[in-house]
């Protein structure tokens, strides 16, 4: 199962896979959309696993050709994450950018192979799409053009709009140094490689500092992880498949 390299036309694949952080709207998501647009009637799946969503994606594809339900499925993935941080939030709003990416998995040959995925379940106290914050909730159009000020907000009344997206930052670069590595040290094993046998890496998009720290507790060289973190920000799920696609003319087919 790969990523295709060949040109794929919307008549080549079964099934749309939805996959973000946040979206512009619950529903009809992006994935209605362009069923629409491209007059294709296929199934489409939202998926919404926070940052890990796009890795699930890949996962559900998978399991939908395994299945013989599809050949070829498209996975988009849209991250307007500036819109929903909660800027009265300076521990963590200013790492956020916005991203989009999109992929075609497959059966058979493509740019890269799906060798092996893990995902699992934990991690629900530390992050949140609608947690309300004790600041007032400001749009980045209002901070931009001065029109609110961060501070205590005059009511405690709140509407569902108001809900921000929002993490506990030392809480999630724990449970990262915590359990990453673990993983990845599993899947190396499972595919008789080690650390020693690295060179490319790719994290999430988190931050550098974490994102380096990750890398000592691996053994793996900071020269080899390929980012973007410094130009595009906390994109969400769009942060690694992004640099995937900016980077993926440099990594020889079918050997990462």
């Amino acid at each position: 199962y790969g990523v295709l390299s060949r040109q794929v036309n919307s008549e080549d694949f079964d099934y749309i896979l939805c996959a973000s952080t946040q979206d512009d709207m619950h529903y009809p998501n992006a994935g209605n959309l362009l069923s629409k647009e491209l007059k294709k009637d296929v199934p489409v799946l939202q998926l919404k696993t926070a940052c890990t969503s796009v890795a699930y994606a890949i996962q559900v594809a998978r399991s939908l050709i395994m299945g013989a339900c599809a050949e070829n499925v498209l996975i988009l993935n849209g991250e307007p994450m500036t819109r929903f941080v909660d800027l009265g939030c300076r521990s963590s709003s200013f790492f956020f950018g916005d991203g989009a990416t999109a992929r075609v998995v497959g059966k058979g040959s493509g740019i890269l192979e799906l060798v092996d995925i893990e995902t699992g379940g934990s991690g629900d106290t530390i992050v949140s799409s609608t947690r309300v914050s004790p600041t007032t909730q400001v749009s980045m159009e209002e901070f931009i053009e001065g029109m609110t000020l961060i501070g205590k907000p005059e009511s405690q009344s709140r509407r569902a709009a108001d809900r921000k997206f929002s993490q506990d930052g030392k809480k999630v670069v724990e449970f990262v140094i915590r359990n990453v590595p673990d993983l990845v040290r599993r899947f190396l094993n499972r595919n008789d490689l080690d650390t020693t046998g690295v060179h490319r890496f790719i994290t999430h998009q988190s931050n550098l500092t974490m994102m380096t720290k990750l890398c000592e507790e691996l053994e793996i060289d900071p020269k080899h992880m390929d980012r973007n973190i410094e130009t595009r920000g906390n994109t969400g799920s769009a942060g690694w498949p992004s640099v995937l696609a900016e980077n993926q003319g440099t990594y020889p087919h079918g050997t990462l």
